[in-house]
């Protein structure tokens, strides 16, 4: 691995990560700073993965329990260290997550250059 994405991999790894869960359906964009309409947030574990080269892929995971049923169409992840930052927002078609319910989320997120 390139020795500058690597650092930068390492450098993502150790921040304090959480990831959060919505109901907006309004497309990504790049400049998304908040999910649309979030109704949960919980602590991420960060790990690493290959896609590319070896250790390029941030993997971050969390489980939520919602209090009821919920139609979930956005995913976060933030970074909760100052400064804080949100490193991407996915939407999708929307998920029925049954009340008490405990749904594991996992997204990775390759670090790479053209």
């Amino acid at each position: 691995m390139n020795k500058a994405l690597q650092e930068i991999v390492l450098i993502l790894q150790a921040k304090t990560w959480r990831i959060a869960v919505g109901t907006g359906t309004t497309p990504a964009w790049v400049d998304n700073q908040t999910l649309q309409n979030e109704v949960s947030r919980e602590d991420a574990t960060v790990s690493l993965a290959t896609t590319y080269i070896q250790d390029d892929t941030l993997v971050f995971e969390a489980t939520f329990i919602l209090g009821a049923l919920t139609s979930i169409s956005e995913i976060g992840i933030f970074c909760v260290n100052t400064p804080s930052f949100m490193l991407t927002r996915i939407t999708f078609a929307p998920l029925e997550i049954p009340a008490n319910m405990a749904f594991p989320v996992k997204i990775g997120v390759p670090i790479r250059r053209p």
